[in-house]
């Protein structure tokens, strides 16, 4: 991506982040991605939720073999983030 490349998109885009995604910071990523897109929506769903909360909700299983993906910091609930990402994507298509 480029800033050229994103300036010239006129489609409306929505876009989602949290607070302390850690793989792909939103001010480096989201925030900058919308500060260039002519038409876009931000939304910080939860400042402090990581990179991995947009996954599914994680099995017994998931919890016990994957943490460093299934563990929410305190407080977090996937569910609300997720009901979240999906009321942005009715209102931008609706």
């Amino acid at each position: 991506m480029t800033t050229d490349s994103l300036r010239a998109i006129r489609t409306p885009v929505s876009i989602a982040a949290v607070g302390r995604d850690t793989e792909a910071p939103s001010d480096l990523c989201a925030e900058w991605v919308h500060g260039i897109l002519p038409n876009s929506t931000f939304a910080l769903l939860d400042p402090e939720a990581g990179h991995y909360v947009f996954f599914c909700t994680c099995s017994v299983w998931g919890q016990s073999h994957m943490p460093d993906i299934c563990r929410d910091a305190p407080g977090v609930d996937r569910r609300v983030i997720h009901d979240g990402a999906a009321a942005l994507a009715l209102d931008l298509f609706a």
